[in-house]
């Protein structure tokens, strides 16, 4: 089969890292499987089944050739989404209440535009549970799509730490009161933000216990998949205080009360049983081979197209203007996050 990665890309948002482990992950596995792979940064290949990843960048222009175009794609899709938008971070809107309402209203906008992307495409590659309930709600059909394993991502792991912890990734109000109180306890801790996954994975191998905390306690308020199998890929456990769990990754981190973390982290150096909490971590993700996942994924593929079949043929909502967002009962909000 011949298959495009599409990585989405926009220059002033540094995640677009994030996502590249993902895109060689699928792309080896194809590649084991005998299709014929190649990846595109903000260009699709209507001769090819194309696999977006952060379609949320795509540019309006970009979004709107592909639909109209009528290409066959998957979309695969890590995105939080509620009934305010996409991945909406209340502590990140603005204060000035007509600027609010603006910002609202746009992602709100960025939602009904997301959902008609889902609807169009072949296959929806879902990550989260709650997702996939809230994306029913407008009969837009998704598969749960948890990641695999493949030797092409590890990375040597260096036998002599050189740091206690290491957080990746942006910082938050509540990321950061946590990570305060780890660094004043005295660990010898490394913070990696906005840097090339090179440095990241280079602190990883290095470290003995990767830290994973949820964005913020309502809207983001869970570990994405992608912290644990970094981790994992460079010889590091992951430990996570107890938020809403992920499927995908059971049996590959452990979670903790916040009241209890840094006692946990001191019980895990102390006893040096961090290397064996990655040992059986490690063990349980080789057990999920990508090539598998793949295989599985080019059988529904073809199915999909033989069959005329796409992800939301009932999604009604012909215009943003007849466009009415769903309660999005997962998420549990603070009262007063969009007042």
């Amino acid at each position: 089969m011949k298959i495009a990665l599409v990585q989405c890309y926009d220059e002033e948002n540094f995640s677009q890292y994030f996502i590249t482990e993902h895109i060689r992950l699928f792309y080896m596995a194809l590649c084991d499987l005998g299709c014929d792979v190649i990846v595109l940064t903000n260009h699709y290949d209507p001769s090819r089944f194309n696999i977006f990843f952060s379609v949320m960048n795509a540019t309006p222009e970009f979004i709107a050739s592909f639909l109209k175009e009528k290409i066959n794609y998957a979309v695969y899709q890590p995105e939080i989404l509620m009934s305010q938008g996409v991945n909406v971070r209340p502590e990140r809107l603005p204060t000035d209440p007509d600027e609010r309402k603006v910002d609202m209203q746009e992602a709100l906008n960025g939602l009904y535009v997301y959902l008609k992307i889902l609807a169009n495409a072949r296959l929806v590659l879902e990550v989260f549970p709650f997702n996939q309930k809230y994306l029913s709600m407008y009969k837009i059909k998704s598969i749960l799509f948890p990641i695999g394993y493949h030797e092409a991502l590890e990375n040597t792991p260096e036998q002599e730490k050189s740091f206690d912890l290491c957080f990746f990734g942006a910082l938050s109000s509540h990321r950061q009161r946590i990570l305060n109180q780890l660094i004043e306890h005295g660990f010898k801790f490394q913070l990696i933000n906005k840097r090339h996954n090179f440095f990241r994975d280079n602190i990883l191998t290095r470290t003995k216990i990767n830290i994973a905390l949820p964005y913020n306690t309502d809207t983001m308020d869970h570990i994405s998949p992608f912290r644990v199998y970094t981790a994992l890929y460079n010889g590091c456990m992951t430990l996570s205080v107890s938020c809403k769990k992920t499927p995908s990754v059971e049996g590959m981190l452990e979670y903790i009360p916040e009241n209890m973390l840094i006692e946990r982290i001191e019980q895990l150096i102390a006893t040096q049983s961090y290397q064996a909490q990655y040992t059986n971590f490690k063990t349980a993700l080789k057990k999920r081979p990508m090539t598998k996942i793949m295989r599985q994924m080019l059988g529904q593929i073809s199915s999909t197209i033989k069959h005329n079949r796409y992800a939301g043929p009932a999604f009604a909502q012909a215009s943003f203007d007849s466009f009415e967002a769903l309660p999005s009962p997962h998420i549990v909000f603070n009262p007063t996050s969009f007042n």
